[in-house]
C-alpha cells in the first residue's frame, strides 16, 4: 500500500494532456524522470487518458460520507478528508466500470488501508491485528475494527475466490507493514542479495492482488476463467512503483521501492526506472495477450488491469480535493443509524431489572451513573453495535428536598413522567459537525413536517472503572399540534466526543448472549389513527428517506410479525457495524390492532411499543417463554426472532 496512494503531482508533468500516438520515442532526448514517464505512457498507449478530473461522482461521495461520517477513528478531520479524497478517486476513476456500490466499497477499503500505512497507528496495534481477527476479538484501534467489518461487506460483493484473496492480501499487507517497521528496514534491503526480498516485500505490502480481483465484482465476473492467467502480471504491474517515485523523489524520501532497488542493484535510479519501464511494458503485453477479445474485450474492464495504477497515482488529490472537501462538508450526516433503545425501570430497581433481563438470556454489562447524578444504567450490547440501555432514576422525587436545584432537575427530567418500559430510542449522532439538528431542521422546513430538533447539548457519565465518557445529545422539541410527549415519538441523537468504544460494550464476552441474540431486528412504534400520518411524515424527515411499502417476512426483508395485517410504515435503518440487508434494522409504525394496544397507547402516548431482537437459534427462558420481561420491570415485550 506504500506506493498505492502516494500520488504524483500532475502539474509537474504538464503538458501530458492528449498526445498523438506515434510521437517519436524519447530515447534520443536527455534522460530524465519526466521523459521516462512520458515514454512509458506512449508505449502502453494511455498518454491520451490524463484529462483533468474537476469533481468526483456526487452520488459515490454521498454514499461514502453516509457510510463513514459517524466513524470515530481518532484521526484529525484534515487527514481524514485528504485520505477520503484519495479513496474516492481510486474507487470512482479506476473502477468506474463497476456498480456504484462497488466503487464506494473500494473507496472505503482504500481509505482504511491508507490510514494503516501512514504511521497513524503504533506498531503493536498492527502486531495484534491478525491474532484478534482470527480470534474474533475487538481490535486495538477503531480503524482496524472498521477494516474487519468492511472485509465482511466486500466478501458479499465478490466471488468466493476473489473475496478470500482480498481478505488474505489485506492480512499480508498489515503483516508486511508491521514487519518492515520492526525487522525489514532500509539497512536490510540495500545489499545485492536483497533484490528478490525487495520484490517479495513489495508484493506483500502493495495490496496488488486485492485491487486486481476487485476489478470484477460478482455481477461482472467473466464467463471464461482464462482471465486468471493475467492476475500475476497485473499484480506486478500495480506493485512496481514507477509512478509513485516521482512524488517520493520530490519529497526527499529514500526508503521507497525504486531507491532501495537501485541501491541493492548498485545502479543509478534513472537506470532502474528505465528497467522498470521495460518490465511493465512486458507485463502490459502479457495482460493484453491473456484477456484478448470476445467477452473480455470491454475497454473499461481491460483497461483496469493496466491503468488502475496510473489512474489513481497520476492525479494528485488536490486536483479534486477542493471539490471533494466541499462536497463532503455540504453533505448531510447520516441520520438512520440505530444507536440504542432506552428501557426505564422504577427508581432504585436497576439491580432487579438486570436480573430479569439475565433471566431472558441476555448478558448485562454494568454501566454507571450519569453526570447529573440522577440516573444510573446497565447495558445489553449486541454484536451489531446497538444496545439496550436499562436505566433507572437513582432515587424517587421525594428523596430530594423541595425547592432545590436537584429536586427541580429531577422533576423536569425528560423521562420523569414516563411509565416503566421502553421509553425512547436513539440514533447515532456525531461529534457535532456537521450538525444533526441543523440537517433535520432544514429537511423539516423543506417538507413541512413540523419536526424540530434542539442543538447539540453535551452529556456524559462515569463508568464503574472511573473512565469518564462524553457525548452530545440532540433531542426533538415539542411543537404545536402534538399532544403526546415528543420524546419517544421521534428518536434523539447521541454522538460521541470520546471514543464510542468507551461508551458501548464491544468485547466478545460482552456481546455474546445465552439466548444467541445478534442485534436489533426491529423497533415498533404505536400511534393513533389520527396521529399516524403526521408521525410518519416526521419520521421520514428524521430518517431522510420515505418509508418502504409493506412486505411479507423474509430473510431479506423486514420481519413484520403480526403487524402485516394492517398498514405499516417501514423504514430500513442501518446498524453501526453491519451494512447488509440481512442485518438491517426496521423501524415500524402502525396503529393499535387490539384492545391491549389501545390501552397501552391511552396510558403512554405514541412511542416505542415493542422491539424484536435477532437471534441465531430458538430460545425459551424458564417462566418467560413468550419473551415477556417480568411486569415489575416492564409492560413491554421483547420478541426474540430467530435468524435462521
Amino acid at each position: 500500500m506504500v506506493g498505492l496512494v502516494k500520488e504524483m503531482s500532475a502539474t509537474s508533468l504538464n503538458p501530458v494532456g492528449p498526445r498523438t500516438m506515434g510521437t517519436p520515442q524519447l530515447q534520443d532526448q536527455p534522460v530524465s524522470l519526466r521523459s521516462i514517464l512520458l515514454q512509458f505512457f506512449d508505449r502502453i498507449e494511455v498518454s491520451d487518458r490524463f484529462e483533468r478530473h474537476d469533481s468526483l461522482d456526487s452520488l459515490a461521495t454521498q454514499m461514502f460520507v453516509e457510510a463513514t461520517e459517524s466513524w470515530n477513528l481518532g484521526v484529525p478531520r484534515k487527514i481524514r478528508m485528504k485520505v477520503a479524497t484519495v479513496g474516492l478517486l481510486i474507487g470512482t476513476v479506476a473502477y468506474r466500470h463497476t456498480p456504484i456500490e462497488t466503487q464506494v466499497a473500494v473507496a472505503i477499503y482504500t481509505y482504511l488501508g491508507v490510514m494503516c500505512d501512514d504511521d497513524i497507528m503504533p506498531t503493536h496495534v498492527l502486531r495484534e491485528f491478525a491474532p484478534r481477527f482470527f480470534d474474533g476479538q475487538q481490535q486495538l484501534h477503531p480503524i482496524l475494527d472498521h477494516f474487519v467489518s468492511h472485509l465482511s461487506i466486500l466478501r458479499r460483493m465478490f466471488p468466493p475466490w476473489s473475496a478470500t484473496t482480498i481478505t488474505l492480501n489485506t492480512m499480508e499487507f498489515v503483516n508486511a507493514e508491521m514487519f518492515v517497521r520492526e525487522e525489514g528496514g532500509a539497512e536490510v534491503r540495500t545489499t545485492p542479495e536483497a533484490v528478490e526480498y525487495i520484490d517479495f516485500m513489495r508484493w506483500k505490502n502493495g495490496v496488488g492482488e486485492a485491487f486486481v480481483v476487485m476489478i470484477w465484482p460478482q455481477v461482472l465476473f467473466p464467463e471464461t476463467r482464462t482471465y486468471i492467467k493475467a492476475v500475476p502480471y497485473a499484480v506486478q504491474f500495480i506493485c512496481l512503483d514507477l509512478l509513485s517515485y516521482h512524488k517520493e523523489a520530490k519529497a526527499g524520501e529514500t526508503d521507497n521501492y525504486v531507491s532501495l532497488y537501485a541501491s541493492a542493484q548498485q545502479k543509478p535510479v534513472l537506470q532502474v526506472l528505465q528497467d522498470l519501464v521495460e518490465r511493465m511494458v512486458e507485463q502490459d503485453r502479457c495482460i493484453k495477450a491473456v484477456l484478448g477479445d470476445g467477452n473480455l474485450s470491454d475497454v473499461a474492464v481491460k483497461a483496469k488491469f493496466k491503468h488502475i495504477l496510473i489512474d489513481k497515482r497520476i492525479r494528485r488529490p488536490t486536483l479534486a480535493g477542493s471539490e471533494a472537501s466541499k462536497a463532503m462538508v455540504n453533505f448531510e450526516p447520516s441520520t438512520r443509524i440505530v444507536d440504542h433503545i432506552v428501557h426505564l425501570t422504577p427508581p432504585g430497581q436497576l439491580q432487579e431489572t438486570t436480573k430479569a433481563w439475565q433471566g431472558l438470556g441476555f448478558t448485562v454489562v454494568p454501566g454507571g451513573t450519569h453526570a447529573d447524578g440522577l440516573t444510573e444504567n446497565a447495558l445489553v450490547a449486541f454484536a451489531d453495535g446497538a444496545y439496550i440501555e436499562l436505566i433507572s432514576f437513582t432515587h424517587p422525587l421525594s428523596y430530594y428536598p423541595p425547592n432545590t436545584p436537584t429536586h427541580d432537575a429531577r422533576k423536569s427530567h425528560s423521562w420523569a413522567s414516563k411509565h416503566p418500559g421502553f421509553i425512547d430510542f436513539a440514533f447515532l449522532g456525531n461529534a457535532g459537525y456537521p450538525s444533526i439538528a441543523a440537517a433535520i431542521n432544514a429537511r423539516a422546513e423543506k417538507d413541512g413536517s413540523g419536526a424540530k430538533y434542539a442543538g447539540e447539548v453535551p452529556g456524559g457519565r462515569k463508568r464503574p472503572d472511573g473512565q469518564v465518557l462524553q457525548w452530545l445529545i440532540s433531542a426533538p422539541i415539542q411543537t404545536k399540534g402534538i399532544e403526546d410527549d415528543v420524546r419517544g415519538r421521534l428518536p434523539f441523537f447521541c454522538g460521541d466526543r470520546t471514543s464510542r468504544d468507551l461508551r458501548v460494550p464491544h468485547e466478545k464476552h460482552e456481546t455474546t448472549h445465552p439466548n444467541t441474540s445478534l442485534g436489533i431486528s426491529s423497533i415498533r412504534l404505536l400511534a393513533s389513527n389520527n396521529d399516524i400520518a403526521l408521525l410518519a411524515k416526521q419520521l421520514t424527515t428524521v430518517v431522510g428517506s420515505s418509508p418502504s411499502p409493506p412486505k411479507s417476512s423474509s430473510a431479506s426483508g423486514p420481519p413484520l410479525g403480526d403487524t402485516q395485517k394492517h398498514d405499516t410504515y417501514l423504514w430500513q435503518l442501518d446498524s453501526v457495524r453491519f451494512g447488509n440487508v440481512e442485518n438491517a434494522v426496521w423501524l415500524k409504525l402502525n396503529a393499535p390492532e387490539d384492545e391491549a394496544e389501545e390501552k397501552w397507547l391511552r396510558e403512554r402516548g405514541a412511542g416505542v411499543y415493542k422491539i424484536e431482537v435477532r437471534t441465531e437459534s430458538e430460545w425459551n427462558s424458564s417462566g418467560t417463554a413468550d419473551g415477556k420481561v417480568p411486569t415489575q420491570s416492564s409492560a413491554q415485550e421483547v420478541v426474540l426472532v430467530c435468524k435462521l
